[in-house]
């Protein structure tokens, strides 16, 4: 629990950052990938509009921050190899143009996914 408390921190802290350093910026997106397996995760590679990203060695419950510029409408495609030479591959995620954008992408042990972020408690409406 304690490294999704940390996990939100960095990303809210990026992108904070992000938009006060650069704020007439657009077509920026960021990938904040956390290793949920019981796995270390020893290399990967991000895809996005034709551009790579490598990942470096991430322990179990590790962070890493990836930040991309995105010119042009793309999927994206994540690689991870555990130790053990055990790779996952995944189309994950799309990625518009034009637009900044941030996500979470949580690897477990057989698959890889986009974390929805739920930043406000829904108001309920009567």
């Amino acid at each position: 629990m304690r490294y999704k408390s940390l996990a939100f921190a960095i990303l809210l802290l990026a992108f904070v950052g992000w938009k006060i350093l650069d704020p007439y910026s657009k077509d920026r997106g960021m990938i904040l990938i956390i290793n949920e397996s019981r796995i270390n995760i020893v290399g990967g590679e991000i895809e996005i509009s034709k551009q790579h990203a490598k990942l470096g060695r991430l322990e179990t419950n590790g962070i890493a921050l990836v930040e991309f510029d995105i010119k042009t409408d793309s999927h994206y495609k994540i690689g991870i190899q555990f130790e053990g030479e055990r790779n996952l591959i995944k189309e994950i995620g799309y990625v518009t143009g034009g637009r900044d954008w941030v996500d979470v992408v949580v690897v477990k042990e057989n698959d890889i996914v986009i974390k929805e972020l739920k930043f406000f408690k829904a108001i309920p409406t009567e």
